[in-house]
């Protein structure tokens, strides 16, 4: 993607919008263009292909904006898969086998005494850390639990106290590792995304060396017209231009925004906002956690 010299172009799903709305079916980038999973998935259900063949006609292609935010179709769509393939490759340790192999415990009904003082004690014990405690934690006590002397009837009352509380969708996406963080949803619209859990991948900077990771949790598949994840750079430093506006919320460390030779500072508990356009350069001289959003 056409930018400034060092810089890499990132395309949003504001960028795909604005094509669509000109009738432009292919959008015609460079190879080094990062793209954003939303707005590969807002072109592929508008019917809008990336390349990086030559345009044969510069007139077909109506905004400058939208030709300086495409993609390229073939490697970006083939990594699309390979990290989708994450999930596939962790499911491989079926940790969902561990419940089914402590029920032979079950057999272990014998002995009457364990299913009376002991039976409620265990139920008692193990409300506290689901009231309190992360889902991994949670995964981790009702393993330990099922561990213990337990049948049939007591694993039935932990999981509908699980159920009952909208927990126990939580401890199966940990356990199957769909997606790379844990959510509770409702019908509603209402995502609320567990910061704990959230997995992180490479930002590609263009410097292999550059240690800045991100996630997006928020974007179209929420039905959200806005992007939106967390952000870490530690020690690092890179150029950016914002083909969308882009909002930073700094949760911990220190992000440095460099604007024409002047640097700006913002601590924990700062928000930082620059417009479509803007070019700068990020960073953090230790290690930066942000929030944020795109639009």
């Amino acid at each position: 993607m056409e930018g400034c010299e060092g810089m890499r172009k990132l395309i949003c799903v504001k960028d795909v919008e604005t094509a669509e709305k000109h009738g432009q079916k292919v959008v015609y980038i460079n190879c080094d263009t990062i793209i954003t999973p939303s707005a590969k998935d807002v072109a592929r259900s508008s019917g809008i292909e990336f390349s990086t063949e030559t345009e044969v006609s510069a007139e077909a292609k109506v905004p400058v904006e939208t030709k300086a935010s495409a993609e390229i179709k073939a490697p970006a769509e083939t990594k699309a898969p390979a990290e989708t393939k994450v999930p596939a490759e962790t499911k491989a340790p079926t940790e969902t086998k561990a419940p089914a192999e402590t029920k032979a415990p079950a057999e272990t009904k014998v002995p009457a005494e364990t299913k009376a003082p002991t039976e409620t004690k265990v139920l008692a014990e193990t409300k506290v850390p689901e009231a309190k405690s992360s889902y991994e934690k949670k995964a981790s006590e009702l393993e330990k639990v099922f561990e213990g002397e337990i049948d049939s009837e007591m694993m039935y009352h932990v999981l509908k106290i699980m159920m009952d509380k909208g927990l126990l969708n939580g401890v199966i996406d940990l356990i199957t590792n769909k997606k790379p963080y844990l959510a509770e949803t409702d019908p509603s619209g209402l995502k609320i995304v567990r910061g704990s859990s959230v997995k992180y991948k490479a930002l590609d900077t263009g410097n292999p060396a550059d240690k800045v990771f991100y996630q997006e949790f928020i974007n179209a598949d929420d039905g959200s017209s806005m992007n939106a994840g967390f952000i870490t750079i530690e020690n690092s430093t890179f150029d950016w231009k914002a083909t969308c506006q882009e909002l930073y919320y700094v949760v911990e460390g220190t992000l440095t925004v460099t604007v024409d030779g002047k640097v700006h500072t913002a601590q924990p508990g700062d928000s930082v906002f620059f417009p479509k356009g803007a070019k700068l350069a990020l960073g953090s001289p230790d290690k930066m956690k942000a929030f944020y959003t795109t639009y």
